[in-house]
């Protein structure tokens, strides 16, 4: 049992740690200029935008004034924003999954038949 345990955190960590960094090479391949900020700091550049949910691309956020979320890209203004660590680039996946839902619920899903 104990094995197991330790062979799942240690396959959690390495996927975080590929995501994290498949992250920050689409970021700096994907924009003219990037900087790097905390999960803090992606929070108040994101409450900031009204995001429209993508109808071609599933998960993916734009603006008008030229900010997305989508493909691992975060960018406000055509500015990249490579989040600091893998823990908070985690946290930035979570809460986006959270907004989406809460913001852009489905319609499409019915309760009963008639």
């Amino acid at each position: 049992m104990e094995i197991f345990l330790i062979a799942l955190l240690f396959v959690m960590t390495a996927l975080t740690l590929i995501n994290w960094s498949i992250h920050r090479s689409m970021v700096k391949n994907s924009t003219n200029k990037y900087g790097v900020a905390n999960y803090k700091k992606f929070l108040e550049e994101f409450n900031k935008v009204e995001w429209t949910l993508s109808e071609w691309f599933n998960g993916s956020l734009f603006s008008e004034s030229n900010d997305k979320y989508h493909a691992q890209i975060i960018a406000f203004n055509g500015k990249g924003m490579i989040i600091s660590n893998p823990i908070s680039y985690l946290l930035v996946i979570l809460y986006v999954k959270i907004y989406i839902k809460k913001n852009f619920e489905d319609n499409r899903k019915i309760n009963e038949w008639r």
